[in-house]
């Protein structure tokens, strides 16, 4: 597709009303804008000009692509390529009727063979590049965006792509030098800035991130991704701003409301600075739009279970066990956190049942400790319990977890004093946590 700007075709128009090529030109720049409706008025202008029919099959395939029916426009572009197998742009217009359905195969066949045709079209690379960037296949992605960039080396894009996928490799110095780069040829586009905002945030930069996509929010302030980007970097940086984070979801979610994602980050970021009513909006939120997300049911359940409402806990624990039929670490935090909710709520064979399984998804030992811990405790073992959860603390598993339920242990066992100073260390370490509001309602019941 074309490469010159759209005021470059407005002026050939100009010039040449009755020119079908530039129309379709100026066509495949809205497309790659996604202005589809001007698209769509350009080719049918186009078709209305061009007296080649080959050339015709060819721009009504480009129309049925912005229409979206993407069978409709492979079924012409192949018309045009048998009718004039060696014009490299139709094999070119195919690949990317092949790319919308994700056959992605059979578009890197089709720019392999534009090519061939012509070698020198820095395009061709570039799509090729993508195509293989989509499979997943960061190191030929990246040869074929060099190989534009050696074609073209003032243009913007390739330089973006590349960096993408330097980004996708986790090498972020070269993602940042290639988004530099892709800035200095075209400083207003916003995506430049948000994608080396990302790569600083890879590099846990979060200073550097926030003052990209701060750039790219006043380039395009009605993008929602980048203020989901400012907003995560907001959440997870050193110096926690759960508020400034929330601000940036909800103006993300303003902008985009139907995106699931944007709901989750901010449920958390509520969840984060203990407002576990409005995390549980969010989650619900995300749900409705993702029924078949297990995270956010977890997240829900986890929230469910910090309010004590235990009922509510337990059916999304099992719904997170029900969805994720083969990811071991959500059946191992489903069923650690079900197990929890029936010890809480007195049911210690179902406690047991549900720390077992946890235990056979566990991937370290220190965690298959502390949770053997748990079963112990549950069967009145205190000792054992005891032992596990020593030999959890002393490997550094989530010690203010690990003090809590010894103080429990110690506690049932009636050594007050070793459960009292279990407690107090969790109030030591984190004193805003949840474990520690349980370990102050355990110490309560030890002064009466």
């Amino acid at each position: 597709m074309a490469t010159k700007t759209i005021e470059e075709l407005t002026r050939a128009i100009q010039l040449e009303p009755n020119s079908a090529k530039a129309y379709s030109e100026r066509g495949d720049a809205y497309f790659l804008k996604e202005d589809d409706d001007k698209a769509i008025e350009d080719y049918t202008q186009a078709i209305n000009l061009v007296s080649d029919d080959t050339e015709k099959l060819h721009i009504t395939g480009k129309l049925h692509l912005c229409n979206k029916n993407y069978d409709e426009a492979i079924v012409n572009f192949t018309q045009a390529i048998k009718l004039n197998p060696n014009n490299a742009e139709y094999y070119d217009s195919r690949s990317c009727a092949y790319h919308e359905k994700k056959d992605y195969d059979k578009a890197i066949e089709d720019l392999t063979r534009a090519i061939i045709l012509d070698p020198n079209n820095a395009h061709y690379y570039d799509n090729r590049g993508c195509e293989y960037y989509f499979k997943d296949d960061y190191d030929k992605a990246i040869e074929n965006f060099t190989q534009a960039i050696s074609l073209e080396p003032n243009n913007a894009d390739y330089y973006f792509w590349r960096g993408r996928a330097y980004y996708s490799k986790e090498d972020y110095d070269k993602a940042i030098e290639d988004c530099t780069r892709a800035i200095s040829l075209d400083p207003n586009e916003a995506w430049h800035f948000s994608l080396r905002g990302i790569a600083y945030y890879g590099k846990n930069d979060d200073d550097k991130a926030i003052e990209d996509y701060t750039r790219a929010i006043s380039l395009n302030p009605n993008e929602a991704w980048h203020y989901f980007r400012r907003g995560e970097a907001y959440r997870l940086k050193d110096e926690k701003d759960y508020g400034k984070a929330i601000e940036d979801y909800t103006k993300a979610i303003n902008l985009d409301p139907n995106y699931a994602d944007y709901y989750s980050m901010r449920g958390i970021a509520y969840y984060l600075n203990n407002d576990d009513d409005k995390a549980i909006e969010d989650y619900t939120h995300a749900i409705r739009l993702e029924p078949d997300a297990a995270d956010n049911y977890l997240r829900r359940g986890n929230a469910y279970y910090e309010k004590e409402d235990h009922d509510k806990a337990l059916g999304d624990f099992t719904q997170v066990i029900q969805l994720t039929h083969n990811d071991e670490y959500d059946h191992y935090v489903a069923y650690h956190g079900r197990g929890n909710v029936h010890y809480f709520k007195g049911e210690y064979d179902k406690a047991i049942e549900d720390y077992t399984q946890a235990i056979h998804f566990a991937f370290f030992d220190d965690e298959k400790i502390y949770l053997t811990g748990k079963v112990y405790l549950c069967k009145k073992d205190y000792d054992k319990a005891i032992e596990n959860f020593t030999q959890a603390i002393q490997d550094a598993l989530d010690l203010c977890t690990c003090h809590y339920w010894r103080g429990k242990a110690y506690h049932d066992k009636g050594d007050h004093i070793r459960a009292r100073a279990d407690y107090e260390t969790v109030l030591q370490l984190k004193p805003d946590s949840f474990v520690a509001s349980l370990s102050k309602k355990e110490l309560e019941q030890l002064e009466e």
